[in-house]
Formats: C-alpha cells, structure tokens, sequence
C-alpha cells in the first residue's frame, strides 16, 4: 500500500472521532448543562435567589435605572392590574413578586431578577401609552421568569460550565 493510502485511511477515524466529539460537546451544552442547573437548583434554597436578586437591584438602582417619575396612581394602576393577573392565573400558589418602576439609560424594558423583584421602565409605559394590557402581558412574561427561577438557574448553568472548563483546563496540565 503505497503511503497516501494509508494516510487517506487513517483520516476517516480520525474525522469520525472529532466529529463525534463535537456532537458530544454540543449535546452535553444544549442538555446536560441545562439539567445539571435544574438539579443543583432543586438544592438552592430560595433565600439565595433573594440575596442574588437584592444585590443586582443594588448594583444597578442608581447606576443605570433611577427612581420612577410615574405618577403614584399610574403605577398603583398597573400594579393592581398586575396582582390581579397573576391571582388569576396562579391563586393562592403564586410566587411572591414585587414591582419596581424605574427610569433610566436602558430604554423600553421590563425584566426579572432572582427572588421575585420585577423591574419596568417608564420609558416602556411610556412606548405604549400606558396601555394597562400591553403592560401586564410584559410582566406575566417577566412573572414566568421569576416563577421558573431563570435567574438562578442561568447563574447555575454558568458554574456548571465554568467547572467544566476548569476540570478540562486542569487536566490538559
């Protein structure tokens, strides 16, 4: 066998091997990963979401949002519409949240952070004109972040990969 036959036949094992890799990679990213956070998430006590959620309101309250200037019965408005919603949709099995309003340099927006805080922006009651139902379809959004815990199992699917990528780092030495 002359030798560019034999390199043409060891390359096929070796494409079949990386290519497998890949697939082993990407499965355990796309699955793996994701069930690993929900594991460890059913470990994490809901305190911790609290603390996480606490210090990122702190981090940003002052930074890049700012308090409302929403007038008090536009937002109790919205926030009775919103409590309203997630009675009816949850009852007595909802999970804690709590509203903020605020005002700042991220534009239209609404979104969840760990521990059941909820922000919206004026600048997104602003956008569609105060329109109560456009408003509580964006918050049952954020609701179901809360509810599913995605702020914690993001942070936990993170770890996860940072120690993969440790393990792997560590072991190449």
């Amino acid at each position: 066998m002359d030798d560019s036959a034999a390199l043409g036949s060891s390359r096929v094992p070796l494409a079949i091997l990386v290519i497998g890799f890949i697939v082993f990679v990407a499965a355990a990213y796309l699955y793996a990963v994701p069930l690993g956070a929900r594991l460890v998430l059913m470990l994490v006590p809901s305190s911790v979401d609290e603390a996480l959620g606490t210090v990122s309101f702190e981090s940003m309250d002052g930074a890049s949002v700012r308090p409302s200037h929403l007038s008090g019965p536009e937002q109790s408005r919205l926030r009775a519409a919103f409590e309203q919603a997630i009675q009816a949709a949850d009852g007595s099995s909802a999970t804690p949240v709590r509203l903020e309003f605020r005002s700042g340099d991220i534009g239209p927006n609404a979104f969840a952070l760990p521990g059941g805080r909820v922000v919206v922006t004026d600048e997104l009651v602003s956008l569609v004109g105060g329109r109560q139902d456009v408003i509580v379809g964006v918050l049952a959004h954020e609701y179901g972040h809360v509810r599913a815990r995605h702020g914690v199992r993001m942070v936990a699917q993170s770890a996860l990969l940072a120690l993969g990528w440790l393990s792997a780092a560590a072991r190449s030495d």
